[in-house]
């Protein structure tokens, strides 16, 4: 009788454990670290200030790393912006953009310099009615620390600071199935 109930406890829990399994596993070009601790970072902020990634600890974080010279990050802008809108209604939870500077392609300027950053970015702010706080990256370091090889790649730190999911691509993803990924692993943690 045990051995029954052990069973069918097991078969009633393995498809919603698959389902949440498999929204955070089934991207079609997936992050190859997860699992692995989120690296630290100290970065300027748009707008002034600077921010440490470690000051998110305890809360589950959506890292988005892009640019405005990245044309699929552009296309992206207004789902990241409905994806950091959803992320600020959880107090446990926090977003935060990472402008690299350094460019991965052939588009637009190569600056290091923050505040010809900062003119960049504040044009493409006004032009796409952003909010996020976002981050400086201006000499790939952080892109670098993550190991990135593509933008945009968007992260999702758990609050112990690992990487516990990955989207290199909302518009297939969708935010409403990415938001559920980043809901799951909050909700794994605590």
């Amino acid at each position: 009788m045990l051995v029954r109930r052990a069973l069918l406890a097991a078969a009633l829990s393995a498809p919603l454990a698959r389902a949440q399994a498999s929204t955070l596993e089934d991207d079609p070009y997936p992050y190859p670290y997860i699992g692995d601790a989120a690296p630290d970072f100290l970065a300027p902020l748009y707008g002034g200030g600077g921010v440490r990634l470690s000051e998110y600890r305890g809360k589950t974080v959506v890292l988005a790393f892009g640019g405005v010279w990245c044309p699929s990050c552009v296309l992206e802008e207004q789902d990241l912006n409905q994806l950091a809108r959803l992320i600020e209604t959880d107090p446990d939870m926090a977003f935060l953009a990472v402008h690299s500077g350094e460019r991965f392609g052939r588009w637009g300027p190569r600056t290091r310099d923050v505040d010809v950053a900062s003119e960049a970015i504040a044009r493409y702010r006004a032009r796409s009615n952003t909010h996020y706080p976002l981050a400086f990256d201006l000499d790939a370091q952080i892109a670098r620390a993550y190991r990135l090889d593509a933008f945009p790649t968007i992260l999702i730190i758990a609050p112990n600071g690992v990487i516990r999911g990955s989207t290199s691509d909302l518009k297939l993803r969708t935010v409403a199935r990415f938001w559920s990924d980043v809901r799951i692993v909050a909700a794994s943690s605590r």
